[in-house]
């Protein structure tokens, strides 16, 4: 099949083992924002993801907001984890809320795995 394919003009077919030992994809390629800082864990409220998806609507689709809590040294640490349609779009919301003042904290923002994300592999 392969030989008629490249008489054909199309290149011939090659087996991979895609995804079988294979690196992650780079997080270049994440539609994923993680956002921490913006909210304690007593501001948590029925509105927070809402509200997240609509400010982030600015840079691109959002497909899903996830809130997350995770105990890092002692303390409850809140993680708004943001899904966008396109890669582009992920890196455009991080470059703008990084370091962006919300409610007197300064944001911190940047690009997660998305196999992790996929995977609910929300904490590290």
């Amino acid at each position: 099949a392969a030989a008629a394919a490249s008489a054909a003009g199309a290149p011939p077919v090659v087996a991979t083992t895609a995804g079988v030992g294979a690196p992650a994809p780079a997080l270049s390629e994440s539609c994923v924002v993680m956002l921490r800082n913006m909210v304690t864990p007593d501001e948590l409220d029925d509105e927070l993801e809402g509200e997240v998806q609509d400010e982030c609507s600015r840079y691109g689709n959002v497909r899903r907001v996830v809130v997350h809590t995770q105990e890092i040294d002692g303390e409850i640490a809140v993680k708004i984890f943001v899904c966008f349609t396109e890669p582009s779009e992920a890196e455009k919301a991080r470059q703008s809320l990084a370091g962006r003042l919300f409610a007197g904290r300064t944001v911190h923002a940047e690009i997660f795995d998305q196999s992790r994300f996929e995977a609910g592999q929300l904490n590290g």
